[in-house]
């Protein structure tokens, strides 16, 4: 009888640690596919006319971001008041303090937002996806100093090689960067202020995973205190921003990469040009979708995982949209684009098999 009893406890701890595994594959999977999807939505957003005019509303569109996130907010608040009634023994309500924590990353995510937009304006659109790397180059640093994590020492060269990567980058962009024909020219400043949004988007990560260690707190209401935070401030910058006169910012092929209608932000005109092209609506509709699981799927990661699970996961998004602009027509295939991407991303983490794995796959 005991030997039976001991064989169901194993074989329930392995169902266990089966489930668990196979939730982690998921999530990676969703962050995957979801940020994919969003991404390929946000630049259909862009390219879409409506009015005769492009849908470009960056603070709008970060605006949309935000509130995608708070939906997850309200999600949460469903699924709780539907497993009360059936669970009288709900998980208590963290304390104010963990909710104002939250507001606190949601803050670096604006400060990496904002930092991202304007170095945007002074580096070319290349440079900025490949600079993405920073992301981990911080999360990695400040896992060692903050959370107190161990790393073996062929970790410590992955990461090694990827900073000289994103120096190598940095150094060409700036160095034979030309105001010409050729696009936005790419400036130490630029550069400077890309790389330090990246440090404040590490700093969201850890911030996160920091808190999930100390708050039993679910993802779902942390992902929508952070959007509720972004939503508040854009809330009271757009009406500004609408009436802030600006000369529009052009690169060197004439198109306009800020301020496009003589104001920072024209938001009447965006409503109006979703209203007017169900084209929009349903690429708009789409992106809200794909960043609330996206979001939320990001910030489970982090809670059962850790920051840097969620940062691989994040920097191989981009590998799986440039895979789709190729299958769409939007890039054509240059060699060197896969070995460069390669490069930038050859690291090894605590996670290191599960990106191989995830590789190999796609």
């Amino acid at each position: 009888y005991m030997g039976t009893y001991i064989e169901r406890i194993q074989f329930q701890q392995e169902f266990e640690q089966a489930m668990k595994k196979g939730l982690i594959y998921s999530l990676l999977g969703g962050i995957l596919v979801f940020g994919t999807s969003a991404s390929i939505f946000l630049k259909l957003e862009i390219e879409t006319v409506s009015l005769q005019e492009k849908f470009t509303h960056p603070f709008f569109q970060t605006a949309n971001m935000f509130f995608a996130e708070v939906l997850c907010l309200i999600i949460y608040f469903l699924y709780r008041g539907l497993s009360v009634p059936l669970n009288p023994i709900a998980e208590p309500e963290p304390p104010l303090k963990c909710k104002l924590l939250f507001c606190i990353t949601g803050g670096f995510d604006i400060l990496n937002f904002f930092l991202g937009v304007f170095g945007l304006t002074m580096a070319a659109a290349s440079v900025y996806q490949m600079m993405y790397g920073g992301t981990l180059f911080w999360t990695f640093v400040f896992s060692i100093f903050y959370l107190k994590k161990k790393y073996h020492r062929h970790h410590f060269l992955s990461v090694v090689l990827l900073l000289i990567g994103l120096i190598t980058v940095g150094i060409a962009a700036i160095v034979w960067s030309k105001d010409d024909d050729e696009g936005t020219p790419t400036t130490l400043l630029g550069v400077t202020l890309i790389m330090t949004g990246q440090l404040f988007s590490a700093l969201q990560n850890i911030g996160e995973e920091k808190i999930f260690s100390l708050y039993n707190v679910h993802p779902l209401q942390a992902t929508g205190i952070e959007g509720m935070t972004g939503l508040i401030v854009f809330a009271t910058l757009l009406p500004i921003l609408n009436v802030i006169s600006c000369d529009p910012l052009k690169d060197g092929e004439g198109n306009r990469i800020f301020c496009h209608f003589g104001v920072v932000e024209d938001t009447l005109l965006a409503f109006n040009q979703i209203a007017y092209s169900l084209t929009l609506a349903a690429y708009v509709l789409g992106y809200t979708i794909s960043t609330t699981i996206f979001n939320s799927v990001g910030v489970y990661i982090v809670k059962y995982t850790s920051s840097m699970e969620r940062t691989i996961v994040s920097c191989l998004r981009i590998f799986m949209v440039w895979i789709v602009s190729l299958i769409i027509g939007w890039e054509d295939f240059i060699f060197l684009q896969p070995v460069s991407y390669t490069h930038l991303r050859a690291h090894e983490t605590e996670a290191d098999l599960v990106c191989r794995l995830l590789l190999e796959k796609k």
